[in-house]
């Protein structure tokens, strides 16, 4: 047959052998196709002989799975289902704890820092508004509190009872006033010297408690005509002004503790007069004021403190510097009130009855000495916190280092403003602003100077430079404080700055200091604007240096040339 298909197809044209072509080629696929069916075919049977051996080993299987389990495969299956458990919580606690580390990271970046520096100071807790008032122009007696007896004289000299207890009895004090005639020297009611310090005594207790100011100053030009026109000796003294602050609501246990003067003075504290102390154990009749009213009284009565002492003899301050120095203390302690430091008219007075005060000191060379004991007492010395702890209940020690609770120091924003109080340029000052420099930075062993200098804070700055980077790092309120008393430092010491001098060198060097703080507080933060505000001060304080040096040394060419 294929012979014969040869030979036919060499005899066929070409349209036939195509033809015959597509022929073959059909045949060759069908039997192609038919071959693997056949081969499927016995791939399908022996297949069904696989499965259904494997059929007969899975009957086998399930009939193992079904039998329960022996004790010791539960046990280990009990435990690896604790074992997967255990993995499952964990990774969960850690994915718990990622969440919430990333929530705590965006909330610390987005946290408000509150803001601890103030214009104002916190100030001290002193006056008491709630305290009624031990004295007051209604109750206070010429005879029962200070002892006056020229009442049977003036009744003698035919003058009516009635007419008397209005003038004696505090029923009309203008009248009084008019009655007495101070500016004359000669009057029926003052016959000798007990009379007079009687008479004194009471018109100056009688102004402290003033409402009105109209009163006040009739009762305080009475007084100066009293003292100027009649020889009969009377001083002002530490008893009459710790009475005033007293009886107008101040802590007496910050005023008048025993230990305080006995560590610092070495000596007794002042002693309430004997007419305040009697009337200690009257609770009746007080006087309720306010706090607008008790802060009038306590400026009227610094500023009649301080006119008299400057009247001539008229106190003995000079002679005992154990009065002067506590005085000093009782001023500068009122002066810190949280009441009072907002009060440019009250504090001027105090600075005023302050500066009346220094003048009195003794001349040199026991000058430096009195500064140097006063400038103790008032830094080292005054611990608030140890004496009455309500008076540091304006602020928290949480927002200061911890050694300043520890030592129960003042707030460093109420040593700046004790400072404050101090006349400019004045040595105290100076000192004291030093003194409380070291004890804000934490240092131990305090340098106490005659006489202090801008070499002598940098030389100290220069030992304690650890204490300076430890605070600069997060103490951002007692830093500010710090440069504000450095400022004061050296307010005195650029104005006739020499090229070479140790000043000079002195102020280039804290120049520098305050150029390596300026390079390490965060100040661009919006978020916590304690780092700027204290920023800006030290930027502010360089510049002012630099201003003095930059000066200094084209003063000193000009001369050269």
């Amino acid at each position: 047959l294929i012979n014969c298909l040869i030979h036919f197809y060499k005899r066929q044209n070409i349209q036939q052998l195509q033809l015959e072509n597509i022929q073959q080629e059909d045949y060759i696929m069908s039997r192609a196709v038919h071959r693997e069916y056949e081969e499927e075919d016995i791939d399908l049977d022996s297949l069904l002989e696989a499965s259904c051996s494997q059929h007969e080993d899975s009957v086998l299987d399930i009939d193992s799975i079904l039998r329960p389990l022996s004790d010791s495969q539960q046990e280990m299956e009990a435990n690896l289902d604790l074992r997967d458990q255990k993995i499952r919580d964990e990774i969960a606690t850690q994915e718990e704890k990622r969440v919430r580390s990333e929530q705590e990271q965006v909330m610390i970046r987005h946290k408000v820092t509150p803001a601890l520096i103030k214009r104002k100071p916190p100030g001290l807790n002193l006056l008491q508004p709630e305290q009624l008032l031990t004295f007051s122009m209604t109750d206070l007696s010429l005879e029962t509190d200070f002892g006056w007896t020229g009442r049977k004289r003036l009744e003698l000299s035919g003058l009516p009872s009635s007419f008397v207890e209005r003038l004696v009895g505090g029923q009309n004090v203008l009248m009084m006033v008019r009655y007495l005639a101070p500016e004359t020297g000669q009057n029926n009611m003052v016959a000798n010297e007990e009379e007079f310090q009687s008479m004194v005594d009471y018109v100056f207790y009688l102004s402290t408690v003033c409402e009105d100011q109209l009163t006040f100053s009739v009762l305080s030009k009475c007084l100066f005509d009293l003292l100027k026109s009649c020889g009969y000796p009377w001083h002002v003294t530490t008893a009459h002004l710790l009475a005033t602050f007293v009886n107008l609501g101040a802590r007496a246990q910050l005023l008048a503790s025993e230990q305080f003067y006995q560590m610092n003075l070495a000596s007794s504290g002042p002693v309430l007069p004997q007419f305040y102390t009697a009337r200690l154990n009257i609770r009746q009749g007080r006087k309720v004021i306010s706090q607008q009213s008790r802060l009038v009284m306590l400026r009227n009565s610094v500023q009649l403190v301080g006119d008299l002492l400057r009247l001539p003899d008229r106190n003995h301050l000079g002679q005992n510097t154990t009065s002067l120095l506590t005085m000093v203390y009782l001023a500068i302690t009122v002066g810190q009130d949280q009441a009072v430091v907002g009060t440019p008219a009250i504090t001027r007075s105090i600075s005023l009855l302050l500066h009346s005060l220094l003048s009195l000191l003794p001349p040199p060379p026991h000058t430096e000495t009195h500064i140097q004991d006063m400038a103790e007492l008032l830094s080292a010395g005054f611990l608030p916190h140890h004496l009455c702890p309500s008076s540091t209940s304006t602020w928290s020690y949480t927002s200061l280092p911890a050694y300043m609770a520890t030592a129960g120091h003042n707030h460093p924003h109420n040593m700046l403003t004790s400072c404050s109080l101090l006349p400019p340029h004045s040595p105290i000052k100076h000192l004291l602003a030093y003194l409380y420099t070291q004890l804000v930075l934490g240092v131990t062993r305090v340098d106490l100077p005659g006489q202090v200098s801008t070499t002598d804070l940098v030389q100290m700055l220069d030992t304690h430079q650890a204490l300076w980077w430890t605070l600069a790092k997060d103490q951002h309120y007692s830093m500010w404080c710090v440069l504000g008393l450095m400022d004061i430092m050296v307010e005195g010491d650029t104005e006739e700055l020499m090229v070479g001098s140790d000043q000079f060198d002195s102020l280039k060097r804290l120049v520098s200091l305050l150029d390596q703080y300026l390079g390490r507080v965060g100040r661009n933060d919006p978020l916590n604007l304690d780092p700027v505000t204290v920023g800006e001060l030290a930027a502010e304080m360089a510049s002012r240096w630099k201003m003095a040096v930059n000066t200094a040394v084209q003063t000193g060419l000009t001369n050269e040339a």
